[in-house]
């Protein structure tokens, strides 16, 4: 009888975090390294064209939802969250007609994101992310006496627009193992 009751908190708990926040979260993933261990979340979000957008962040995202009613949007979704050194924002914004395009320089990711503190761009380039192309900038900011590195990338697939962040700090080798992880992991399909 005891073993059942064990069971049965046990299902209930699993039910409680795939169930959390509303957002069904049935796969989320354990990473056990030998140097860290991470729950792996996933992020699912069907863009215009139909087509599923899904990633894993390192962290519960807290979703949320804005609607604007100027410039060339009709809808922006985020999601946000910040654990064991790796702060994360994704934002997917829908334009209103597909001949609209989005520039993807530090000026436009400074419109989306705000950013703090000194910055410093490090890089920029090009990099392929399972068989999509997205424009990356690497920064580095000092606020408060503190240095992190700041990855941005974006990418356009008609109207629909991407944008992230990822932030932690450059010594921190476990985050920056879960930001590439998390990375290699955006899929549009």
């Amino acid at each position: 009888m005891k073993v059942l009751l064990y069971l049965v908190g046990f299902v209930f708990m699993v039910l409680a975090v795939a169930f959390q926040g509303g957002n069904v979260s049935f796969f989320v993933r354990h990473e056990l390294t030998d140097d860290f261990s991470t729950l792996w979340y996933p992020v699912k979000h069907e863009q215009k064209d139909g087509k599923m957008f899904s990633m894993e962040l390192p962290m519960e995202p807290e979703a949320k939802h804005a609607k604007t009613e100027s410039g060339i949007f009709e809808r922006i979704d985020s999601y946000k969250g910040d654990r064991d050194g790796v702060r994360a924002l994704v934002v997917h914004a829908t334009t209103r007609k597909k001949e609209d395009k989005v520039g993807f320089g530090y000026e436009n990711f400074q419109e989306v994101f705000t950013m703090k503190g000194e910055m410093a761009i490090k890089g920029e380039g090009i990099r392929e992310i399972q068989g999509r192309t997205v424009k990356t900038i690497e920064c580095t900011s000092k606020s408060k006496g503190q240095e992190s590195t700041i990855q941005l990338l974006g990418f356009q697939e008609g109207q629909d627009v991407w944008w992230l962040l990822y932030q932690y700090n450059p010594k921190n080798d476990a985050a920056k193992a879960r930001v590439e992880n998390s990375i290699e992991t955006i899929t549009v399909q």
